[in-house]
């Protein structure tokens, strides 16, 4: 008996899968007053801005960034669904303006396009890294980073002897120098930062380590004219170090 094997059959071409929801677009809006935040500057991505006065008359099928506070949001916007606070992207329109040297307070209607390009390339590299934030109803979170941490699997920490270390290390990867002046109290907090543009260009130049960590003890470690940091610097190679110091015997 002659025939065909399952293979050799003709497959039937699938129905592509459709939607009737359109799939969101992204956006900011300048508000004239964070606090009432009623008019100002509204841009899509790719669009031109619009003056706006009222947020209720643009359509549904974009998410906005807004520069409203989150008061503001909660209780005059009342949480639309569709309209994002300040702190969404935990840096703000106006911080991200800064940065980009864009003067976001004076001139809202020529910032805007940049900062929607910005928002909405953000919101597609999210998109990329976690596919479910396509979907709406996985966007309903009052941050970003909220919305990735419902997605996100628990973080893996290395175990064994450097396990630990390597814990320590991250949690302190982020220095706040405080100081208190007694009796009077008097509080003094110096926070050591760098742009973030430049920060970023910076560690992408790094190289990436391969293989282990090689943990040095200070006894262990070498010196290049009599200091261990520029030994670990002519290393060429990546580096955590856990550095302590000595204000008594620190010249100013």
């Amino acid at each position: 008996m002659e025939g065909i094997t399952f293979s050799e059959r003709p497959k039937l071409p699938s129905k592509p899968k459709t939607s009737n929801r359109a799939r969101l677009t992204f956006g900011v809006i300048l508000f004239d007053n964070p606090e009432n935040p009623t008019s100002g500057y509204a841009c899509e991505q790719g669009e031109e801005p619009q003056r706006i006065a009222s947020p209720l008359a643009l359509g549904n099928s974009c998410l906005w960034l807004t520069n409203a506070s989150f008061n503001a949001w909660f209780s005059t916007l009342k949480r639309h669904p569709l309209l994002r606070h300040k702190s969404y992207l935990r840096l703000s329109l106006d911080q991200i303006g800064e940065e980009w040297g864009l003067p976001v307070k004076d001139m809202p209607k020529e910032c805007a396009p940049l900062l929607a390009e910005i928002f909405s390339n953000t919101m597609k590299i999210s998109q990329n890294l976690y596919p479910q934030l396509k979907h709406d109803e996985n966007l309903k979170q009052p941050t970003l980073a909220g919305c990735m941490a419902q997605l996100a699997s628990s973080p893996v920490y290395p175990s064994g002897i450097y396990g630990a270390q390597c814990n320590d290390a991250m949690t302190n990867a982020t220095q706040v120098w405080s100081h208190i002046d007694t009796p009077d109290q008097y509080l003094t907090r110096i926070a050591l930062v760098r742009p973030r543009i430049a920060s970023a260009a910076s560690y992408l130049d790094q190289p990436v380590p391969q293989g282990n960590w090689t943990h040095y003890p200070v006894d262990k470690m070498g010196k290049a004219d009599g200091s261990h940091a520029k030994w670990l610097l002519q290393t060429g190679k990546p580096f955590i170090a856990q550095v302590e110091l000595d204000y008594e015997s620190s010249t100013p």
